[in-house]
């Protein structure tokens, strides 16, 4: 189990390590001139962006979603229970649509603006508007697309606070608001960071969105520097740049985690304040406007532009496009479970192993585009050392492995919280009644752990039908998902075409949220 653990997480190391070999390897006298360039020209304005955007996001998104998980938790207002779930359906709408819909409704072209002009009379240069396609509009649809991170694991923190602790606070003169700062939030702060830190590390991975909006980051500048310039190692070079900042990530993530106490927590119902009838409504209202727009409002645009006939879209192509999609998502949480599954029972068995995991898990904070560079190296160095030419695309070898390294931290993460809650000491009952490691493994582990597998492939197939870049360079050449055509449309302008696409996409991973926000209900108890 050590060996099988080691080698799984050296493969998934070995293509992010290539990216810090490029530093070593020396440049051509023209490699190193667009090096020079990129130093005086974009480099520290992509890393400044990436900062900002990392930031912003960060900060939006624990308001957002920790207040929002307060409410919902605390309080009595209308439509609590359908808010509690529609909070989580941004998870359903990538990030890269709600730019492709926000871009076209608020540009100046769009239907808001041109609405606006005729309203009021107004010409161009006669009014302001802010400007979607800017820093400021990428942070705030990111972190829409990031705020059901923050807020499931903010209300999981919450409902697993015993009310004993309130009465005592209360007893002591604290008032609701005092409750909130002293008592509450201190005790949800390790899942509140893990939260962020999944938001922010969704950020420095995007592509799609800083991409259709204009916004210069490290990411688009890995893929200009190696697919627009033709540089490969000066890309893999900001690669390892972006690798720090993620390894620095998953480091604070593992610090935070040592203060969650998973075994102590108690699951019980948390009786919830009646409010003054203005105050229910204006908490209502405020828990909806994150789903508003970050499902509701993109979401009713593209079944706008998806009335609009056009000959290129077909029945035929929707179904092939999602049947392909369905085969990578099962395929994937397959292999990401799988492979999860193993690492942890490793953990279990050897404590040692979590370092070696925790470095496997730095791909998700990583694009996919990285991560196909990373691959793609791999490819050429075995062919130029042993001759082999080994497949990295146009086959489900090279996309298999994509999906493995960038998922596997989320399935793996969901994998461990599930073995924290496992007693050690059933382990012991188990080994005492004379059964083998594996037998345990089959007999105990996994039917205790039914519910974190189930959520944590259900975590990946969201993904994987979300991943755009590293499906788009290393798919099979006969694989076309619905991401890849929506993207296609998309970069061509042509939204109408896209919006049919984008509507089955999100039609499916709705329907994984759905279930998986049952299978939390069913988890960790009623709401």
């Amino acid at each position: 189990m050590y060996l099988a653990s080691l080698f799984i997480s050296l493969a998934c190391l070995l293509p992010l390590m290539l990216l810090f070999v490029a530093w070593a390897v020396p440049l051509a006298p023209a490699s190193q001139e667009s090096w020079h360039h990129l130093l005086a020209t974009t480099l520290f304005e992509n890393a400044a962006n990436t900062l900002a955007l990392s930031a912003g996001v960060a900060l939006l998104s624990a308001l957002i979603g920790v207040s929002a998980a307060w409410f919902i938790t605390r309080c009595e207002f209308p439509g609590r229970r359908m808010l509690s779930w529609l909070l989580i359906m941004p998870l359903a709408m990538p990030s890269y649509l709600l730019a492709m819909s926000y871009g076209s409704l608020l540009e100046f072209a769009g239907p808001v603006q041109s609405a606006l002009r005729a309203w009021f009379g107004w010409q161009a240069g006669d009014y302001w508007f802010p400007p979607v396609r800017s820093l400021g509009g990428a942070v705030v649809l990111l972190a829409l697309s990031s705020v059901p991170y923050v807020y499931m694991l903010a209300r999981l923190a919450f409902r697993s606070q015993p009310q004993e602790w309130f009465e005592v606070a209360q007893s002591l003169g604290k008032t609701r608001r005092q409750l909130f700062w002293q008592v509450a939030l201190p005790a949800a702060r390790p899942f509140v960071i893990i939260g962020v830190i999944l938001a922010v590390m969704e950020t420095i991975a995007d592509i799609g969105t800083v991409h259709m909006l204009g916004v210069p980051a490290l990411s688009t500048g890995i893929y200009r520097t190696w697919f627009l310039m033709g540089e490969p190692l000066l890309a893999a070079r900001i690669a390892a740049l972006l690798l720090l900042i993620a390894a620095a990530l998953l480091w604070l993530e593992h610090i935070s985690r040592r203060g969650a106490r998973y075994d102590s927590l108690r699951i019980q119902p948390l009786p919830r304040r009646t409010l003054k009838p203005h105050k229910r409504w204006l908490i209502a209202i405020y828990c909806a406007l994150p789903a508003l727009f970050g499902f509701v409002v993109p979401l009713v645009w593209m079944i706008r532009l998806s009335w609009y006939h056009t000959e290129t879209v077909t029945a035929s192509s929707l179904l092939a496009q999602s049947m392909d999609s369905l085969m990578l998502m099962a395929s994937a949480a397959a292999l990401v479970v799988g492979v999860s599954l193993l690492m942890a029972y490793g953990e279990r068995i050897r404590g040692r192993l979590r370092h070696i995991n925790l470095a496997a898990s730095l791909g998700y904070a990583m694009p996919g585009v990285v991560i196909a560079v990373g691959l793609l190296l791999i490819q050429g160095l075995v062919k130029d050392t042993l001759g082999y030419a080994m497949l990295m695309t146009g086959g489900m070898l090279g996309l298999m492995m994509a999906y493995l390294i960038r998922f596997l931290s989320p399935s793996y993460s969901a994998l461990h919280s599930g073995y924290q809650r496992l007693a050690r000491e059933t382990d012991m009952v188990a080994e005492s009644l004379g059964k083998s490691r594996w037998q345990i493994f089959f007999q105990v582990h996994l039917p205790s752990l039914r519910f974190p597998v189930v959520m944590a492939a259900l975590i990946v197939a969201i993904d994987v039908l979300k991943e755009l870049p590293a499906t788009l360079i290393l798919r099979p050449f006969d694989v076309k998902t619905l991401a890849v055509a929506v993207y296609e449309f998309a970069s061509d302008d042509r939204p109408v075409e896209a919006a049919p696409y984008a509507l089955v996409m999100v039609a499916i991973a709705a329907l994984a949220v759905v279930i998986l926000h049952r299978l939390q209900e069913r988890s960790h108890g009623a709401a």
